[in-house]
C-alpha cells in the first residue's frame, strides 16, 4: 500500500489541517515509511514469547496497614491561595 499526494490531501481536510502542497511529497513519504514499519511487524512470530508471560504462581505482597499520624491541617494549607472553613477553596468552574 502506498499513500498517494491525493490521500494527504484528503487526510488533511477530514483533519482539518491546512497543509502546503509543497510539503505532500515528504507528508507521503513518511506515511509510507510508517506503514511500512508497522507491515514489518506482522512478521514476527510472538506465538513462542506468548507462553513467557503468565500469572501462574505468581502473587502479590502485600504490607500490613500501620496507622500514622498525618500532617496537621494548617501546615498542609498555609500556601493555599485561598482557604475557607480550614479547607482549600477554589472557584467554581461548573455551572
Amino acid at each position: 500500500m502506498s499513500i498517494t499526494n491525493k490521500e494527504i490531501s484528503h487526510i488533511a481536510k477530514l483533519s482539518m489541517l491546512q497543509i502546503d502542497e509543497g510539503h505532500f511529497d515528504k507528508l507521503a513519504k513518511d506515511m509510507n515509511a510508517i506503514v511500512k514499519m508497522v507491515d514489518s511487524l506482522q512478521e514476527l512470530n510472538i506465538d513462542e514469547d506468548l507462553n513467557k508471560f503468565t500469572i501462574e504462581g505468581n502473587q502479590n505482597i502485600f504490607r500490613q496497614d500501620e496507622v500514622k499520624p498525618s500532617f496537621p491541617r494548617e501546615e498542609i494549607i498555609k500556601n493555599a491561595p485561598e482557604k475557607k472553613a480550614g479547607c482549600f477553596f477554589v472557584p467554581k468552574i461548573v455551572e
